[in-house]
């Protein structure tokens, strides 16, 4: 005779429902840019939090909760605004090939990354402990997140050289301002890569595969934050997987792309907090409470 399931194990999945209905109402939001529901973001990540202290901080139990809280700082920054009794997220942007403003690069891509950077930093704090990641893995996945950005700095650099990029800036300006507008992204994908290499050695492969989202939406961050950059005028988008034209936009669609970096953000954030959760270590080590869901070593 089958049991039925246990009043933890539906509260639970009633949590995750929810969670993932409003990530996907944002998503909607974002790929329309007509928000369904202004407020889908800071909810699904107010009940994430709600359901990992539910379910069970690891230890110690400070970072998870400090990393969820800059989530929702973030998404209360960047809720879009009503105007003129709709919703918009559309703007006009004016571009000058031949303005230079190496701190503004610096803090656009800041801007879309601080808040999942100080989340992976925030949990490496956990997963950091008494441990070295696999080098391999941790080999693999930091050549991967240095080698694209270095493919993309090369080809832009390829393309200023060229004539038809001739009259803006110097070479060198550009590349500048360039690399300023990578960091913060790149620290993003650094950090995520090291966190899943943590996760995957501790046999927490459901939150080191959020992990390794989270190092992906970096690369995706390092992309739109140097297509900000006027100097660029679009140098080097050849290489740029995740251009903004990679998936077409329409009218009714019109912004694919970012709609694709929230929906892998969001998953990440989803999977890093169920791999994590459940009253134990991160490293293997349980408080008693209750059983792993994940592989240990």
């Amino acid at each position: 005779m089958r049991l039925p399931p246990s009043p933890a194990a539906v509260t639970s999945a009633a949590a995750l429902t929810t969670i993932a209905t409003f990530m996907v109402l944002h998503v909607a939001g974002v790929l329309t840019a007509e928000p369904i529901v202004r407020h889908a973001e800071i909810l699904a990540l107010l009940a994430l939090a709600v359901y990992a202290a539910a379910a069970g901080l690891p230890v110690p139990r400070w970072p998870l909760p400090a990393a969820l809280g800059v989530l929702v700082v973030d998404a209360v920054r960047t809720m879009p605004h009503v105007v003129s009794g709709t919703y918009s997220s559309r703007a006009w942007l004016t571009v000058d090939p031949a303005r230079i403003d190496h701190w503004e690069s610096f803090t656009g891509g800041m801007r879309s990354t601080w808040a999942p950077l100080a989340f992976a930093l925030l949990l490496l704090v956990v997963a950091g402990r008494g441990t070295r990641p696999p080098r391999a893995v941790l080999v693999a996945g930091a050549v991967v997140a240095v080698a694209y950005p270095a493919a993309r700095l090369v080809d832009i650099a390829v393309d200023l050289d060229s004539d038809q990029w001739r009259r803006g800036p110097t070479l060198a300006e550009a590349l500048t301002t360039a690399v300023l507008a990578v960091l913060a992204p790149l620290a993003l994908a650094l950090a995520a890569t090291l966190l899943a290499a943590l996760l995957a050695r501790y046999g927490r492969w459901i939150a080191a595969g959020g992990a390794g989202l989270l190092a992906l939406a970096g690369l995706a961050h390092l992309d739109a934050a140097l297509a900000r950059v006027p100097a660029l005028s679009f140098a080097g988008d050849d290489t740029a997987l995740f251009a903004w034209h990679r998936i077409t936009p329409s009218l009714a669609l019109p912004a694919p792309v970012p709609a694709a970096t929230a929906a892998v953000e969001l998953a990440a954030f989803l999977l890093v907090v169920v791999g994590v959760t459940g009253r134990r270590r991160i490293n293997g080590g349980h408080t008693g409470r209750t059983a792993s869901r994940d592989t240990t070593t």
